[in-house]
């Protein structure tokens, strides 16, 4: 018999799939719905991309039920915005039709939380257990074939021209219609290169394929000189003036990515997915706590390179550096846990391209949809074999993890969530914020507030 949470869950992704496309760009969004992942819906849409000038001095957010009392007291919005979820239910067929697609039922009742402003079920949903995770992206995966093995040049030559650059206004956001918009702000950092970020991503994404001790299958050309390794190739630009710094960092994952224009009064929708780890507080209350994306931060600034990375393991099913060019949410926190420079950020660096590589190994090997995104783990999974540091929640199978890879080792000093609740030490640790008057989340605030009193924070 389908669980309601599957039901439901289904019913906020197919929303979320139909107005809601996935920007590359923005972090992960580990859990957020979009093009990629969830995708039954998207290659049949167009997309128009917004210009969003407007949008760079607002810092007001919504949450998710009052986003939907300013749908509710417009009939147009919400008739267009139920249409579009009919539509997006018809198109997702199996397995989704199995566990909640739209059906008469199902859209009754989000008319009815949509027009009511339901908070109790608006605001904390989704809501989700690990074992939860694991099996709604195991659902997903079996419609899902493993991707064709992508082909990478033998040689690449890195040209840099150190100019700072931002990506392009809107490039990241998309007009959905009925004022709502999705993605993210342009990033107008300009202490760093747009281009010069995408080449040198590119860059550390081939060598990252390298395996260590077997002859090299790529070349990066770089100062007329050869690389083989991300670990010589940092090591060459350190010692030529140019400084290097990694830094773990959290931030809320975004589940909806929403932006809504309130008669030219932007706001960001608060769109959490939380996770029920299992505890009960002595108040009585569950410990349901927003997730967090995890991600590796990645600076490189000298005489000629000014650029900034990213790296993390995407529901895209993808493990790779990539620009930094988009802002986050207001809502969404950011905390850096732990911070290198020098050698030091050299081999942090190193051990994300060490998970690049056997991540592809292992979803080959296996033959695992998704990029094996989900069996073989998400980004808190991935980080925290980066870095050492056990993020909440672990929710790779540990059947992939039992081999003799470098990954394998890493994995097997860290803990796995779902059958045991984890530590409460654990779970605060894992969190995008320091301190509660920084939470955007509303209402996760009286459960973090006895979750900081219990700790003595």
């Amino acid at each position: 018999m389908r669980s309601r949470l599957f039901s439901l869950l289904a019913t906020l992704i197919v929303f979320s799939c139909a107005v809601l496309p996935l920007h590359a760009g923005s972090p992960e969004d580990s859990w957020n719905s979009g093009a990629k992942t969830f995708d039954g819906v998207m290659r049949n849409q167009k997309l128009s991309v917004f210009s969003h000038q407007a949008l760079k001095n607002s810092t007001s957010i919504l949450t998710l039920s009052q986003f939907a009392e300013l749908l509710s007291n417009d009939p147009k919005k919400l008739d267009a915005l139920i249409a579009s979820i009919q539509r997006a239910g018809q198109k997702l067929g199996k397995p989704w039709s199995e566990f909640g697609a739209i059906n008469a039922e199902e859209k009754g009742a989000l008319v009815r939380a949509i027009q009511s402003s339901d908070k109790s079920f608006l605001n904390s949903f989704p809501v989700m257990t690990v074992p939860q995770m694991q099996d709604f992206l195991k659902l997903y995966g079996r419609q899902k074939k493993p991707a064709s093995a992508t082909q990478f040049p033998a040689q690449k030559t890195l040209l840099l021209t150190g100019r700072p650059q931002a990506a392009g206004d809107g490039e990241f956001l998309e007009n959905w219609g009925n004022d709502i918009y999705h993605g993210d702000k342009t990033r107008h950092d300009q202490s760093s290169a747009y281009g010069d970020n995408q080449a040198l991503a590119q860059a550390l994404n081939l060598l990252s394929l390298n395996r260590p001790g077997k002859p090299p299958k790529h070349t990066l050309v770089f100062d007329s000189l050869n690389f083989t390794s991300v670990e010589d190739f940092l090591t060459y630009l350190l010692a030529n003036g140019n400084a290097i710094n990694a830094s773990d960092k959290r931030f809320f994952a975004n589940f909806g990515g929403l932006w809504y224009d309130n008669q030219g009064q932007w706001a960001s929708i608060v769109t959490p997915l939380f996770a029920d780890t299992g505890v009960v507080l002595p108040s009585g209350q569950k410990l349901i706590v927003p997730v967090s994306h995890a991600e590796l931060e990645i600076s490189i600034h000298g005489p000629r390179i000014n650029t900034d990375l990213i790296y993390y393991f995407s529901d895209e099913g993808s493990a790779e550096f990539i620009p930094k060019a988009a802002e986050n949410k207001p809502w969404v926190g950011d905390r850096v846990v732990n911070s290198w420079t020098g050698m030091e950020a050299v081999k942090i660096i190193n051990r994300a391209a060490t998970t690049r590589r056997e991540l592809i190994r292992k979803a080959n090997k296996y033959h695992l949809p998704m990029g094996g995104y989900g069996p073989l783990g998400a980004c808190t999974d991935i980080e925290a074999m980066i870095t050492g540091n056990p993020i909440y929640p672990e929710i790779r199978n540990p059947k992939y993890y039992s081999g003799d890879m470098t990954m394998d080792a890493w994995a097997a000093n860290l803990p796995l969530d779902g059958k045991n609740p984890p530590s409460l030490e654990r779970v605060w640790d894992s969190l995008p914020i320091s301190n509660l008057s920084d939470l955007k989340v509303p209402q996760s605030l009286p459960i973090l507030a006895e979750l900081k009193r219990i700790l003595g924070k």
